[in-house]
């Protein structure tokens, strides 16, 4: 039984990194803007797959960033593009989305 769920977990984190290689960190988000403004924004780039917009667990509000998911990977160089481009007044921040368990690793292996 536990060579079961260890390979559930082995196939959660394969999955959250397939996720993440699809995916870019938006920052300097306005609060109010809405999944399909961010949609809009990135759709140059190509397909995406979903729009998440991050909020305070507390108060329910906006925390200021989202994630984007494309369909493939090759469009996260395209999105990358778009770091300090304007919108909604604000110069956005686009990074290639990171786990902390890949932080952790790139800032082990640097030691």
């Amino acid at each position: 039984m536990q060579q079961s769920s260890d390979m559930e977990r082995h196939d959660l984190r394969e999955n959250r990194e397939d996720v993440d290689a699809r995916s870019v960190f938006v920052g300097n988000v306005d609060y109010e803007a809405s999944p399909e403004e961010i949609q809009a924004h990135f759709q140059e780039c190509g397909s995406i797959n979903r729009v998440t917009i991050l909020l305070d667990k507390f108060t329910g509000h906006p925390k200021g960033y989202a994630y984007v998911e494309f369909t493939e990977p090759n469009l996260v160089e395209q999105a990358l593009v778009l770091n300090d481009s304007i919108f909604r007044g604000r110069n956005l921040k686009v990074r290639q989305k990171t786990t902390p368990f890949q932080e952790f690793n790139r800032l082990a292996n640097n030691d």
